[in-house]
């Protein structure tokens, strides 16, 4: 209604406290904001937005396929022999190293934020940490719990089909969870496939991983050497870690026979200390680019980003 009637025309003039807060519900403000292609950062890190797309066709086309598999199908001896044989299945199989790929967006964004806000010694104090933790908290919690309240209150009014069940399941994870879920804890609690909203695990890590990150960004301002020990240190742990897990369990790479000892999408693929490497990667890189320009070696520094993302997706084939 506040759109219809133009009241929320904040330019030239000064904003109260509750227009602010009005502006956020506000459909005009946001589709224009949200269709604005200008990039208000870096124009040297557009190169993101293209890595970006190409990991969410990569995501989405391998959960496409994946999803099938719940579907009431009668040749599904078929798919398993394509998994077997084709070519193609490499890009399917391979998908979930896309997700690895927003890790590693996920913390080149989230530090270049930090990296500035820490960069005087006055910045670094425990109440500027807590106040980022906030920030991060506000950002994704307020969908989050719309959601939650989705599965609990109107997805079984509306889903109706021979999968019934599954919707069902999901209202009784989140009205037992959804304090864990609102705690970013739920992916050490519960099982992977007994959860509330489940797709929801890369928050949950995201955030933890988050409440690592300012240390390391702190202990690089005041020593760069450090700093790169720090981040070379984590991601050494994390390899170890994931190395460990993977022998113990007798974990493979083929969807088609998981292991027997234990779920790995539970230990393995939604905890945090297994998307350590991809996340810190990011961080890392940051520090790199900002370190090439403040040398005014921009030049130098985008080629280097360049090259790291290209290596990393050939290594990672």
């Amino acid at each position: 209604i506040l759109d219809l009637l133009n009241l929320l025309n904040t330019h030239g003039k000064q904003v109260s406290i509750s227009e602010k807060i009005m502006s956020c519900f506000s459909l005009k403000i946001n589709v224009q904001s949200i269709l604005n292609a200008e990039n208000r950062i870096d124009p040297n890190l557009e190169i993101l937005n293209g890595v970006r797309v190409l990991s969410i066709g990569w995501v989405v086309y391998g959960h496409s396929y994946f999803l099938l598999l719940y579907e009431p199908l009668y040749n599904i001896q078929d798919i398993f022999n394509d998994a077997r044989n084709s070519y193609y299945m490499a890009f399917v199989k391979g998908s979930p190293v896309g997700v690895d790929v927003f890790f590693f967006l996920s913390g080149f964004l989230a530090t270049l934020g930090l990296y500035r806000a820490f960069q005087s010694p006055e910045a670094r104090s425990l109440k500027n940490i807590l106040l980022s933790y906030l920030h991060r908290y506000i950002r994704l919690s307020p969908i989050f719990l719309l959601a939650i309240v989705h599965a609990i209150y109107f997805q079984p009014a509306i889903y109706d089909s021979p999968f019934t069940f599954a919707s069902r399941d999901m209202q009784k994870y989140c009205e037992e969870q959804w304090h864990y879920c609102l705690l970013y804890v739920n992916n050490f609690i519960n099982e992977y496939f007994k959860t509330c909203v489940g797709w929801v695990w890369y928050l949950y890590i995201e955030m933890q991983l988050f409440i690592i990150m300012p240390f390391v960004i702190i202990v690089y301002h005041k020593s760069k050497k450090w700093g790169i020990l720090l981040i070379s240190f984590i991601c050494l742990a994390s390899l170890g870690i994931q190395l460990g897990l993977a022998g113990y369990y007798e974990f493979n790479l083929s969807f088609v026979k998981p292991s027997a000892k234990a779920d790995s999408k539970t230990i393995f693929y939604a905890r945090p200390y297994c998307r350590l490497i991809p996340y810190f990667m990011g961080v890392a890189l940051l520090l790199m680019y900002y370190e090439g320009k403040n040398e005014n070696q921009a030049h130098h520094a985008l080629l280097a980003v360049k090259n790291f993302i290209k290596n990393s997706v050939i290594a990672r084939y």
